[in-house]
């Protein structure tokens, strides 16, 4: 449905602090999965925040039915159907049901009060089936397809069967003969793997048997009123009631408890199980994620009101691409991208919110993660643990715009007028002050260890310099000399295979030569707010929605491809990447993705890891 790379910069998206981990000790650590949703509403044009049934079709679209019309994702944006009383062949009715996408592809939907209709295979009109609407009476609450018939559950009436023939047949409940359908009232229902029907009523579960329905264990589940039915992995029937928790039907109809703890007290429950063999439970309060032995109830950003205990949710679905849609009773609907397991997430420090902490800046040494901010440095250790490294008090007045870690241990931190050197092992600090003054608008907003062991320091308004390891300032290159003005900062520097640095910003791309930087010929016009090299004749740039891989020929750069709005890419400032080595990412690499400028929200990458820093954010780590 949607590209990789776009799911990735989904995920990044309303995060604060992402630490991506490449081929370092901290990517096999096992910190705490954090599912971060990304939520549709109103803004992103679903028809109502009530959500009641999800489906895919076989171009890996995905359907929403809610109480205000049909929508759908294509990936890129929503389509939604909606009633019109003057347009022949539209949507007969808001209120949606229930939804269906048969083995045929044709979507189906349940609406109040006006039955059942059909979708077009060109998606544009609606048919409706006056026989059948009139046959099967009541309001339509579940669809099912199987045996060459569509099966529609009702409210109080029992089952219809809509055969490909034209045919229609009612199933209704006669207490003269218990053995059928146990009620009139069908909530939910589904086909099983091996092909058969089921029903959730309001007195239990029945089974279709090829000739009529019978219940599935009466004497446990005759007294409950099912709304969900849902499969597991193995084939077992998950049976979510109302008001009894959540049972299990296994392949021989023996039904037991969950090993989940409370799951006596699972309301309506509705399981899926994902591809990574984990669970997800939808339920009347909250939705919840776990593993065969636990589940923990999920919730949203702190304050956000979203996702917590009081958030039904209605349907779930895992697409084609291993992404979960969360269908939500008043919060709209909800997606995670299939790579989420990837990210963890660090919300809070000693009790206390990290969105009030002002995050500015990350990098790595290869082990441990560090975290500038207004109110001083942070560490992110190989197991996981967040501690505050170094406060404000310790380190002086000043926010830290800039990390670098060092070979030797000690931190260089770039404040406004200064490099402070920190030892965290001692606690020493030294600070080096530039061009001899402590102005607080020259900040250090970028700083980048070369091959050889100096240091290229960016200082905004005022030049780009090159310090030896111990600080001392070896070269000064005027902001001035880069076609430009002081104002406009150096967004990234990077090294090529000869160890000389590049340079890049409005400016387009300068590299050093001889003692001297020279612009790099053969690029197109415009802001250049990152490059990774592939290989020594090739790189990629990272521009205003777009990416450009370039050849290079030791002299000036070829444009060879390029990848913009025609192909998706959303019209971003790309703030960073980077392209992971063959070793650490297999035979089918992917660059990595930041949005945001390098200043407001940045891909920082250092040899082992890359960061994208955002003001007022939370902590997330890519593994």
């Amino acid at each position: 449905m949607t590209s990789g790379w776009r799911l990735w910069c989904r995920g990044i998206a309303g995060m604060g602090l992402l630490l991506v981990a490449m081929a370092t000790a901290a990517a096999t650590l096992h910190m705490a999965e954090t599912p971060r949703l990304r939520r549709f509403g109103a803004a992103e044009g679903l028809p109502s925040r009530m959500v009641v049934a999800l489906a895919e079709d076989r171009q890996g679209h995905v359907w929403a039915a809610t109480d205000g019309g049909l929508a759908r994702y294509d990936g890129n944006s929503l389509r939604v159907w909606e009633h019109d009383p003057e347009q022949p062949g539209s949507l007969p009715g808001n209120e949606i049901e229930t939804l269906l996408i048969d083995p045929l592809d044709r979507v189906w939907v349940g609406i109040n009060g006006k039955g059942v209709a059909r979708l077009d295979a060109d998606r544009e009109r609606f048919q409706t089936f006056d026989t059948v609407n009139s046959t099967c009476q009541g309001q339509f609450w579940a669809l099912a397809y199987v045996d060459d018939a569509l099966w529609i559950g009702t409210n109080n009436h029992g089952v219809c069967r809509f055969g490909e023939d034209g045919s229609v047949r009612l199933y209704t409940h006669d207490p003269a003969h218990p053995g059928g359908l146990p009620s009139n009232s069908i909530f939910t229902s589904l086909v099983d793997a091996r092909g058969r029907l089921w029903v959730g009523t309001e007195a239990g579960v029945a089974r279709w048997n090829g000739s009529g329905f019978e219940p599935v264990a009466a004497r446990e589940l005759g007294r409950l009123s099912v709304l969900r039915l849902s499969r597991d992995a193995d084939g077992s029937i998950w049976v979510g009631s109302q008001n009894d928790g959540l049972y299990r039907i296994d392949g021989q109809d023996r039904v037991s408890r969950p090993r989940w703890a409370d799951s006596a007290q699972l309301r309506s429950a509705l399981v899926l199980a994902d591809r990574q063999g984990g669970y997800w439970a939808g339920t009347s309060d909250g939705l919840l994620r776990g593993d065969a032995a636990v589940l923990r109830r999920l919730e949203g950003d702190r304050g956000s009101g979203f996702l917590t205990a009081h958030s039904g949710v209605l349907d779930l679905l895992q697409d084609h691409e291993g992404g979960l849609w969360v269908a939500l009773l008043t919060q709209g609907l909800a997606y995670l991208p299939p790579d989420w397991r990837r990210f963890s997430i660090w919300n809070q420090l000693d009790g206390k919110p990290l969105d009030s902490q002002y995050l500015l800046s990350a990098a790595s040494d290869g082990k441990n993660y560090y975290v500038g901010s207004a109110r001083g440095v942070y560490q992110l250790d190989a197991q996981g643990t967040l501690r505050l490294l170094a406060s404000d008090r310790q380190l002086g007045n000043g926010v830290v715009w800039s990390v670098l870690p060092r070979p030797d241990g000690r931190l260089w931190l770039g404040r406004g007028g200064r490099i402070t050197v920190y030892d965290p092992a001692t606690g020493a600090l030294r600070d080096l002050r530039i061009d001899g003054s402590a102005d607080l608008r020259q900040r250090i907003d970028l700083m980048r260890q070369a091959p050889d062991g100096t240091v290229w320091v960016s200082v905004m308004g005022l030049d780009l310099q090159q310090r030896d390891a111990e600080g001392r300032l070896l070269h000064s290159h005027p902001l001035e000399h880069f076609r430009g003005t002081a104002d406009a900062p150096i967004e990234q520097i990077r090294f090529d295979a000869h160890g000389r640095p590049w340079v890049m910003g409005d400016m387009g791309i300068w590299r050093e030569q001889a003692g001297r930087f020279e612009a790099v010929p053969g690029v197109s016009r415009g802001p250049i707010y990152d490059l990774v090299w592939i290989d020594p004749q090739q790189l990629w740039l990272a521009r205003q929605g777009a990416f450009e891989r370039y050849q290079w020929d030791g002299m000036s750069l070829r444009l060879i491809q390029r990848i913009d709005g025609s192909a998706g890419v959303p019209p971003v400032t790309m703030g960073g990447w980077r392209w992971p080595t063959m070793a650490s990412s297999g035979p089918r690499r992917r660059a990595a993705c930041c949005g945001g400028t390098r200043r407001r929200g940045a891909c920082n990458s250092s040899t082992n890891a890359m960061a994208c820093p955002m003001p007022s954010s939370p902590v997330g780590h890519l593994r």
